[in-house]
């Protein structure tokens, strides 16, 4: 057998020597456990409880303990430590017996203390008729003098953010005080607060933020284009805040302010949870309401219309002024779409991949002319870019007579990717009556309108009698 080197053997034996030291000092640092409760300060050590809180396992033990000495009455058999984990359990926090029973122990101390205002804080929500009692209790503990002999920076805190967190409006308090903060909402009412920043579960904390989000929704105009990047980075919760977000939606549509508009539509379109409406309509967006959805489809119909009218057809482009006479109709259009020829995509191949890089979604490709679709909740209305087209218009309820246009139309507005799509096969040129300023087609419900002098009223005054009607928009002031 080759003998090692005798630096290796050296390195060997330090190494099992090492090894019998630490089995020694494992042993010696476990066999004291000898009961639960320090099993669980153990554990607590090993995981960071204030991170992680109590595991599943370990709260169904407490809950079992606490409701065994509950029903004896012998409630000195909870060691301090059980204690202690039984405040940072929500059942039995807002159990009054577990009140009753602070009340008759001594002053908290530190570590008490600590958890007290944690469970306070993360509970609050659900305190009901206890929440002034604890408040009033954690108050009065902290006032206690003989915490003045502690150097710890947290207690005196404390005692100056009391006035903002021990009352029963504590969260339209505590929104007072951080509405002008920058930063995320959980870190600075830590910081503010002096609490742990990794928990951003605190129930009085997303109370003051929905306060937050509450006083932000009712401010003017002006002033919550001021609050908004705040309230949308730092305040509100996509997956929650639906009611919040629909306002938000409904109150900016109303604004007609172009950069409020601009930056609220911009955060929908970036937003993992949201995005283009018109492709995720199945997503968060079913939570907002039917009115919210309405008033930001109307913003992508719009800016649709944009697209079309400032990059495909120049107003150089468009003696009719169609674009004069759409926009007022766009706030009772729910879905939109243009289709572009490969001509009008070559030439604005730039402005294609901007949309693309804002989340925006580009036009589909048509074969032909160039087109916008527009659809309200009774009709599909077509418009070709080449001026010598008409303008169609086609009634959904009489789809039974051209189901194959109904059903492309109804997958191209549904965002599907169609090949294929040729401009001459959305024009029913023959089978739909033609509106002219001598033949008002008052009896027609599927019509074509050409552009000639007079159509714009006559037009008009069709789709009145059909219930369509034009909104102009009101200056913001």
């Amino acid at each position: 057998m080759t003998e090692l080197p005798p630096d290796l053997t050296d390195t060997l034996s330090s190494l099992e020597e090492t090894s019998a030291v630490l089995k020694k000092l494992t042993f010696q640092l476990f066999r004291p456990v000898l009961f639960e409760g320090e099993i669980r300060r153990i554990r607590g050590l090993m995981f960071n409880k204030k991170e992680s809180g109590l595991p599943p396992s370990e709260q169904k033990s407490l809950r079992e303990t606490w409701e065994r000495v509950k029903v004896s009455g012998r409630f000195e058999e909870l060691t301090r430590s059980e204690l202690r984990d039984c405040v940072s359990i929500e059942e039995i926090f807002r159990d009054p017996v577990l009140f009753n029973l602070m009340q008759r122990k001594p002053t908290p101390g530190r570590r008490m203390l600590r958890i007290l205002m944690r469970a306070y804080l993360s509970f609050w929500g659900k305190l009901g008729s206890s929440r002034l009692q604890w408040a009033n209790f954690i108050r009065k503990s902290l006032a206690n003098p003989e915490l003045d002999r502690l150097n710890w920076p947290p207690l005196k805190h404390w005692r100056e953010t009391a006035p903002w967190l021990f009352f029963e409006n504590a969260p339209d308090k505590l929104a007072d005080v951080l509405f002008d903060r920058i930063g995320s909402l959980p870190e600075v009412a830590a910081d503010f607060l002096q609490i742990e920043s990794s928990s951003d579960r605190y129930s009085l904390i997303d109370c003051a933020r929905r306060q937050l989000l509450a006083q932000t929704i009712g401010l003017e105009v002006n002033e919550l284009a001021r609050k908004l990047d705040l309230a949308l980075t730092d305040w509100v919760n996509p997956k929650s805040d639906y009611d919040w977000l629909s306002q938000l939606i409904v109150k900016v549509g109303g604004s007609n302010n172009t950069d409020l508009i601009e930056r609220v539509k911009t955060w929908f379109l970036k937003a993992d949870d949201y995005g283009d409406l018109r492709l995720r309509p199945d997503g968060n967006w079913r939570h907002l309401s039917e009115q919210a959805r309405m008033v930001f489809n109307s913003w992508l119909s719009k800016e649709d219309l944009e697209f079309f009218f400032k990059m495909i057809l120049p107003e150089q482009d468009d003696p009719h002024q169609r674009r004069k006479f759409w926009e007022p109709y766009l706030p009772c259009v729910i879905r939109s779409r243009v289709l572009i020829s490969d001509i009008d995509a070559f030439q604005n191949n730039q402005a294609l991949n901007k949309m693309k890089r804002d989340g925006k979604t580009p036009p589909a490709p048509v074969k032909g002319s160039s087109l916008f679709i527009m659809e309200t909740k009774s009709c599909y209305i077509i418009e070709f870019a080449e001026t010598s087209n008409a303008a169609y218009i086609y009634w959904k309820k009489e789809n039974k007579y051209y189901p194959d246009l109904h059903d492309c139309l109804e997958r191209l507005l549904k965002y599907e990717r169609l090949n294929g799509i040729v401009d001459k096969n959305l024009k029913l040129g023959r089978q739909v009556a033609r509106l002219s300023n001598s033949d008002d087609c008052a009896t027609e419900y599927s019509i074509s309108c050409f552009h000639t002098g007079g159509w714009q009223q006559s037009l008009k005054r069709w789709l009145n009698r059909r219930g369509i009607r034009p909104e102009y928009p009101v200056e913001s002031k």
